[in-house]
């Protein structure tokens, strides 16, 4: 993550990962954000709330805890 992927829009701060992007998948970037940042799970907590609403949020955490668990340097994950 490079300062440049990072955007204030209305008074909240936006991860845009150019790179990546073609992905389509928001728990892999969070869970890269997460890595990169080395969020506490507290942390990680506040940044899944921040990015789902409440009934999404339970899918979401599932996969996003299933690729932080890959930790740094995992290969990005295949598309159908």
């Amino acid at each position: 993550m490079k300062p440049s992927n990072l955007r204030l829009c209305a008074g909240r701060v936006v991860l845009v990962d150019f790179e990546a992007a073609r992905l389509a998948e928001p728990a892999w970037e969070l869970a890269n954000a997460a890595l990169t940042l080395q969020l506490t799970a507290e942390g990680e907590d506040v940044l899944l709330a921040a990015y789902a609403e409440p009934t999404e949020r339970a899918t979401l955490a599932a996969r996003f805890h299933a690729l932080r668990l890959r930790g740094p340097g995992a290969r990005e994950p295949s598309r159908p």
